[in-house]
């Protein structure tokens, strides 16, 4: 009795010390990872709006500005793929038609999937508007793919989705 309760003790203080350190390696890091992803963010959204110098949030969107003149508004998105969840930015200009598309994260199949975030995908939905936005197969203006449809259409819905919401 004396061993399973010296084990069961040891086992006690191994976890509340392990679950404290977690818990201030955490603490400590939160911060870091905050301002890593807020630079991220503002890294995207130079990459579609190169002019751009301060974006106000309103709702779930971003309005994007270069002093006082409104360049467009941009987006967070999300679509689950093949094998991973896409989470991208979307911009769109003043009139509602789309910018530029950045991808922040993605773990789509190497040399398939991944594809998604080569220019020669994502640049065929910069000047398409809501009602333009889906793969040719299914009537719209964007080439898929090749063996990646998956991963195709749902980051077409989830542009063409988001578009919707902004505009």
């Amino acid at each position: 009795m004396n061993e399973l309760l010296r084990i069961v003790v040891v086992l006690t203080i191994v976890t509340v010390v392990s679950t404290a350190l977690l818990s201030l390696v955490y603490t400590m890091t939160k911060p870091l990872i905050e301002r890593s992803n807020a630079n991220q963010f503002q890294q995207q959204l130079k990459a579609i709006f190169p002019l751009s110098d301060s974006a106000k949030k309103i709702g779930n969107k971003f309005e994007v500005y270069h002093g006082s003149n409104l360049l467009g508004y941009a987006s967070l998105a999300e679509a689950k793929g093949y094998s991973s969840t896409i989470q991208l930015l979307v911009g769109l200009d003043p009139s509602g038609t789309v910018k530029g598309i950045a991808i922040i994260s993605q773990q789509e199949t190497p040399g398939l999937g991944s594809k998604i975030i080569e220019s020669t995908f994502l640049d065929q939905f910069k000047g398409l508007s809501k009602d333009s936005i889906a793969l040719t197969k299914d009537g719209g203006m964007v080439d898929g793919i090749a063996g990646a449809t998956i991963s195709s259409r749902a980051l077409t819905e989830s542009i063409r989705i988001t578009v919707a919401g902004i505009s």
